[in-house]
């Protein structure tokens, strides 16, 4: 009698990554995957501009390597895991990309980079690039949720981790690795996941160095296995693996439980279709009570001298967070609920143009910030993470109350962003640095990126 070896959570997750194809995919899911793209490419061009965006881009450029992959913002050419390296960075550097509640991560910032630099790197079609991506983000947000919250609460940076995964089986499938090189690569994305969240102690830049890194180890680990260097295929599940060196509870059935089924026209639900796009540059736990205040002002407008104090009541990991009541830095103010919820009463709207290092230290918004309390509400606790909620309480000088509550923030799943606002969000944050021309460019080649023979006809558009 022959004995079976079971296999492990790698090698299944690899069993089901190679044997995909692209009609497996349906249609909505692929419309997803594109509006990923776009999304993430708009939030990369405006990064292109931000602080860590020039510096990322100098680094990339001063690191030897072939041009082969395109600087999104610029368009100059680098190796293909500096140019991932770079545009993880940038995409991240604005707080204005997509995200996961359950995976507790952002997938688009470390998988698309990867993506998009294998695919121009291999003269790839359209096709395997929104294979590669819609791939990514399954393996990205089925790790997040085996490990989270726990993973999380340890103090780890979900985006970088389960990026480097995510990243990883992304430039994997744009370079073709089988069964066993697909494994090896997993196994060693987990000694290359990293990241950690103490850069909310003080608003530092390392927050958009995460992502980046992800997402240049994920072409590195997809690129050695493909020239036959080996990795643990017990890296998940092993006594010494990621499950138990970075999280105190874990779910391994989560990684593999209920994979979409390979077979044509099989409308499977894809991780992908559950991401968030973020309607404002800010940390997503704060969207939930920017919607707050906007439903107050849209119902009546409001003086900053009339308003007495102001209270947020919100759940914990947003206290946890996003409680900050004198950010020093535009990262900092980024996830400040009291910076956000000031600028947004003032200014009545939550963009880019509102989290400058010129308006960091406004004085009408740093006054406004001092009369706003941040409290933990129960009842709001309770409902996470299935749904992040957030009530806001004005007290008014003249003794009037005014109140509003959102609990399905705008952008998530439930209350998703149109595809009309998803263009105008990328026109809005893409044309000032490429122009509208440039811009009507990526977005015509993104929204028929099934038909593009080769991903080097999109990458043409990244530069001015």
């Amino acid at each position: 009698m022959v004995r079976t070896v079971a296999a492990t959570i790698a090698e299944e997750l690899a069993e089901f990554l190679v044997n995909v194809k692209y009609q497996d995919f349906p249609s909505a899911v692929v419309h997803q995957a594109k509006r990923c793209i776009l999304d993430y490419l708009g939030a990369t061009i405006k990064g292109s501009e931000s602080k860590a965006g020039r510096i990322a881009i100098a680094l990339a450029e001063s690191l030897s390597g072939p041009q082969e992959s395109t600087l999104i913002g610029v368009g100059r050419k680098v190796s293909s895991p500096n140019a991932a390296l770079a545009n993880g960075m940038m995409g991240h550097a604005m707080q204005i990309d997509d995200g996961h509640r359950y995976a507790q991560g952002h997938p688009g910032t470390t998988v698309i980079p990867a993506a998009l630099a294998v695919a121009e790197q291999q003269n790839s079609g359209g096709r395997d690039l929104i294979k590669a991506t819609i791939l990514g983000y399954e393996v990205f947000v089925r790790v997040g949720v085996a490990v989270n919250p726990s993973h999380n609460s340890r103090g780890f940076h979900p985006t970088g981790t389960l990026g480097a995964f995510g990243s990883t089986v992304a430039a994997g499938i744009l370079a073709g690795l089988s069964k066993n090189q697909m494994a090896n690569a997993l196994g060693s994305a987990g000694s290359l996941a990293s990241g950690l969240m103490e850069y909310i102690s003080d608003g530092s830049m390392s927050k958009y160095l995460i992502p980046g890194n992800a997402a240049k180890n994920g072409v590195l680990a997809a690129f050695l296995a493909r020239d036959g260097f080996s990795g643990p295929h017990l890296v998940f599940e092993g006594k010494k693996g990621f499950f138990k060196a970075f999280s105190d509870k874990h779910d391994p059935k989560a990684l593999t439980d209920g994979l979409p089924k390979t077979g044509s026209g099989l409308a499977q639900q894809y991780k992908i279709t559950e991401c968030y796009i973020k309607p404002y540059p800010v940390c997503g736990h704060a969207i939930p009570t920017i919607d707050a205040v906007l439903k107050l002002l849209r119902k009546q407008p409001v003086k900053p001298d009339d308003i007495e104090r102001v209270r947020i009541r919100t759940y914990a990991l947003a206290l946890d967070e996003s409680d900050d009541p004198s950010p020093k830095t535009t990262t900092s103010a980024t996830l400040s609920l009291q910076y956000t919820t000031a600028a947004t009463l003032i200014f009545g709207r939550l963009t880019p143009d509102e989290m400058t290092e010129e308006m960091l230290f406004d004085p009408t918004i740093r006054d406004l910030m001092k009369k706003i309390d941040v409290i933990l509400d129960p009842e709001l606790d309770k409902l996470m993470p299935k749904k992040r909620s957030a009530i806001v309480e004005l007290k008014m000088k003249d003794g009037s109350f005014r109140k509003a509550r959102q609990d399905s923030p705008k952008g998530q799943p439930e209350n998703p962003l149109t595809d009309d606002e998803l263009r105008e969000k990328f026109y809005a944050l893409v044309t000032h640095t490429l122009g509208r021309k440039r811009a009507e460019e990526i977005d015509a080649k993104v929204s028929r990126l099934e038909d593009i023979r080769s991903a080097r006809e999109l990458a043409e558009c990244f530069g001015p």
